[in-house]
């Protein structure tokens, strides 16, 4: 099994992109935010993501949403990506993709530090895949979820994670 099929495992078989791939809007570009009504409807499926989107957008980022209803934001200028959780209304997994590419020369320094940081985080994980690095939180819902009360307290883990990864690496 390679590392494409575990990221596969993990994140789910949307058959994901990178994230330089993926379209942003440009605020300053004056692009329009998120799809419209119809698409959001059709891809946007759980509670959970639902909750996501109208988060969002009620804390005035222009999210993106992909056609397999992943949404894809940006905060400090920093692309975040919440996966879509088509199967499980409780399960909510928000993303920093590809945070660092390497070879396989600086694998060992790259898999160790992602170790380490993976040990010490609290609830954020730290993946090597393939020649990326990737930072996750995961976290299961109640029935009563108000992401105000814990979303940007992720954004922030995941940003200051990322921050501890670079310094590890220096």
């Amino acid at each position: 099994m390679g590392l494409t099929d575990l990221f596969k495992i993990l994140f789910g078989s949307n058959d994901q992109k990178n994230t330089k791939d993926y379209p942003m809007p440009d605020a300053k570009a004056g692009a329009e935010p998120v799809s419209d009504a119809a698409q959001e409807e059709s891809t946007v499926q759980s509670t959970a993501d639902k909750l996501m989107l109208e988060f969002l957008q009620t804390q005035g980022f222009q999210p993106h949403v992909e056609s397999n209803g992943d949404i894809v934001f940006k905060y400090q200028m920093v692309t975040f990506i919440y996966f879509a959780s088509h199967d499980d209304d409780s399960f909510f997994r928000l993303a920093l993709p590809s945070i660092q590419e390497f070879s396989e020369e600086t694998r060992p320094v790259i898999l160790a530090a992602a170790n380490k940081l993976t040990c010490m985080a609290k609830c954020a994980k730290v993946l090597v895949m393939d020649d990326d690095v990737w930072i996750s939180v995961e976290a299961l819902l109640d029935s009563t979820p108000k992401l105000e009360d814990f979303v940007p307290r992720m954004m922030d883990l995941l940003l200051g994670i990322r921050q501890a990864f670079y310094k590890e690496l220096s």
